[in-house]
C-alpha cells in the first residue's frame, strides 16, 4: 500500500518512470504474498495503466 501511495504521488508530480517502477514493485509484492486475483491489485494496476498512458 505504501508503494502504491508513493507511486500515486509520483504520478501527480509527473515523475512517470519512478511511478511505474513503484507500481510494478507493489504489484509484484502483492502477487508474491497472496494471489494474482487479489482485490488489492486493483489500484496499482489502474495506476500503472494511467502512468503508461501518460509516458
Amino acid at each position: 500500500k505504501a508503494l502504491t501511495n508513493l507511486a500515486i504521488a509520483q504520478h501527480h508530480n509527473k515523475e512517470y518512470e519512478a511511478a511505474e517502477q513503484n507500481y510494478l514493485a507493489s504489484i509484484d509484492i502483492i502477487e508474491q504474498t497472496s494471489d494474482r486475483l487479489n482485490s488489492a491489485l486493483i489500484n496499482p494496476l489502474k495506476g500503472l495503466g494511467a502512468t503508461q498512458l501518460a509516458i
